[in-house]
């Protein structure tokens, strides 16, 4: 189970959601970006791009948001398939709009803005350890390696018996 986290694209304009986007989101953290990649990425790139943020900074920014399109193993942002069909038949129109229309088919876990709105949390309330924001701890799960040991000294236990 993971979190769906729906990030305003305009964060990006300051530098320190970058850094939470690159260290808080994925499968090891528990969180997702829940948005359409492509549009989301371009919304975020302009916005990048438009922001006072050191030309050096901006280029960290732009290379990291060119990769999460092409990243197809490990993506942080995704978007899930109720989500997705509801999104082909509304239509993107930018993220604000989208966000509110997918609340009206399912909640998100938390929605990261800066923008003053009573369902919105920003990097102070992430820093703090908002409710939302936290994710439960997770049960370790037996990877395929361990299941074939376990399977291959029970098999050789048994065929020693024999």
């Amino acid at each position: 189970m993971y979190k769906e986290i729906a990030l305003d694209p305009h964060c990006l304009s300051e530098f320190h959601y970058y850094a939470l986007l690159k260290s808080a989101f994925g499968f090891e953290s528990g969180r997702y970006v829940v948005a359409p990649t492509k549009e989301w990425v371009r919304e975020a790139y302009q916005c990048v791009k438009a922001s006072s943020i050191s030309p050096t900074k901006q280029k960290s920014i732009t290379n990291f948001l060119n990769k999460l399109q092409r990243e197809k193993s490990r993506p942080l942002v995704l978007l899930p398939a109720d989500r997705a069909i509801w999104t082909s038949e509304h239509g993107y129109e930018n993220w604000a709009t989208w966000v509110k229309s997918q609340h009206a088919l399912r909640q998100f876990n938390a929605v990261v803005s800066e923008k003053e709105q009573e369902v919105h949390i920003n990097y102070e309330q992430i820093i703090d350890g908002d409710n939302a924001w936290v994710v439960p701890p997770r049960f370790g799960l037996i990877k395929p390696n361990a299941i074939f040991c376990l399977w291959w000294n029970r098999f050789c236990m048994w065929a020693r018996s024999l």
